[in-house]
């Protein structure tokens, strides 16, 4: 079991990182837009798995039985107790995960109304030009119109 624990904690890596193995770094992760960070706690449990005592020698393997000898309990509990705040850390960064998603979502969302509303605002200056011109047409085709009218009147 030990071998198996010891093959585990040396192929736990992910992204190039290992929490669990020695010389093992903590992890700083960004949480928010305003860069507040969360440390990941690296835990060395290779240390702890050296100080786990060869259970084929028979004064070790008495020890297990009759429970004088506590290190491969002490281990288990200690790879529980690394393995609960992992599963914290776990839920605490897939939450803020949703979260920041779901904000992206939001902003991306406000700034498409945004968009919308200056080009509906554009769109209404637009046809307010329009309209001007086709008025300012009209304005100078009556104000043509007009002496011809009083010439006609005349006879000319």
């Amino acid at each position: 079991m030990v071998e198996e624990l010891q093959n585990f904690v040396d192929n736990a890596e992910y992204n190039g990182t290992n929490l669990i193995d020695a010389g093992g770094a903590d992890v700083n992760v960004i949480v928010d837009a305003a860069g507040t960070q969360y440390t990941l706690a690296a835990t060395d449990i290779d240390a702890e798995l050296a100080g786990v005592t060869d259970p084929t020698d028979a004064a070790t393997a008495q020890g297990l039985i009759d429970g004088t000898d506590t290190t491969f309990d002490d281990l288990v509990t200690s790879v529980s107790n690394s393995l609960n705040e992992y599963a914290a850390d776990d839920r605490r960064l897939t939450g803020q995960m949703e979260f920041n998603s779901k904000l992206s979502d939001a902003i991306e969302e406000g700034l498409g109304a945004t968009v919308d509303a200056d080009l509906a605002k554009e769109s209404a200056r637009l046809q307010s030009l329009q309209i001007k011109q086709q008025l300012g047409t009209q304005t100078l085709s009556i104000a043509n119109q007009s002496p011809q009218s009083l010439l006609s009147l005349f006879g000319g």
